[in-house]
């Protein structure tokens, strides 16, 4: 395959991201990979099952899910 951007979006009930418990950043990295494409990006919205967590967390993906729109 072409090296093409692939953007990964997550929404997980708990807070997963950067911790041994996150088993599907590594794998889709790995597969990706595998196929040919490297330039990825991945957006998390974690903390969903959270109701302190869950308003701020899907914000935080909606900007970075803009942010990458406009660039």
């Amino acid at each position: 395959m072409d090296n093409k951007p692939v953007y990964v979006i997550t929404t997980r009930g708990g807070i997963h991201k950067d911790l041994p418990s996150d088993s599907l950043t590594g794998f889709m990295k790995s597969f990706l990979n595998f196929i040919g494409l490297n330039d990825l990006h991945f957006i998390y919205a974690e903390g969903l099952n959270m109701s302190q967590k869950k308003d701020d967390s899907l914000l935080d993906a909606k900007k970075v899910i803009q942010d990458e729109i406009a660039a």
